[in-house]
């Protein structure tokens, strides 16, 4: 996953709701933010909802999976 979108997907986990300004990361161009956030969207891991944008069921299952200390994926246990 591109490391724009681990940034989006690391400030959603920690909040349940935020606007667009609030994740884009400091110097990063808004077109190249937005396809990522779109691609997300599309992915199914982030919904655009009245006051910002939130996790869905599958985002936050990946999020939650996902270490953002060592941007890796770590397994579960079952």
């Amino acid at each position: 996953m591109h490391y724009i979108q681990t940034h989006i997907l690391d400030q959603l986990i920690h909040t349940q709701v935020l606007r667009n300004r609030d994740m884009r990361p400091a110097n990063i161009e808004s077109n190249l933010y937005q396809y990522h956030l779109l691609q997300l969207q599309k992915l199914g891991f982030v919904e655009k909802i009245e006051n910002g944008y939130t996790l869905t069921g599958p985002g936050l299952a990946y999020a939650d999976r996902h270490s953002s200390s060592l941007k890796k994926t770590r397994l579960q246990p079952k």
